[in-house]
């Protein structure tokens, strides 16, 4: 009797795991990096970014030169005063008509006019 309830609990627990995939990607969209971090770009991601987020996002120079997403953190307090650190993730992708910033798991995308990207290398 046994292995049979270990099977039901594989199947629960496999089936949860199936329903939490994550959304899928723009197909017309490839991961991307930046080929240069001008001034000009990194305001336009800045302001992306907070447009996206909804609260200023101040990000490092380096910022998508090296990876394709950055992950925000900030911190909160829940009801019961614990302290969480809700996470977001900021995607650059490339576009047939350029650069795009994007959150993690959200559609809406912002083009970024001031910015040049490169496909990101697959790791």
């Amino acid at each position: 009797m046994k292995p049979a309830g270990t099977a039901l609990v594989s199947v629960l627990v496999l089936g949860g795991c199936a329903t939490a995939a994550p959304a899928p990607r723009d197909p017309q969209t490839k991961p991307a990096m930046l080929i240069v971090n001008e001034p000009a770009c990194l305001s336009a991601i800045s302001s992306a970014a907070s447009s996206l987020t909804g609260h200023p996002v101040t990000l490092t120079a380096d910022a998508f030169l090296v990876r394709d997403s950055v992950v925000l953190t900030s911190v909160g307090q829940l009801a019961d005063g614990r302290m969480t650190r809700p996470v977001q993730t900021l995607q650059l992708r490339l576009a047939p008509g350029g650069c795009e910033l994007k959150l993690e798991g959200r559609q809406p995308s912002i083009a970024l006019k001031d910015c040049s990207c490169r496909p990101a290398i697959a790791r």
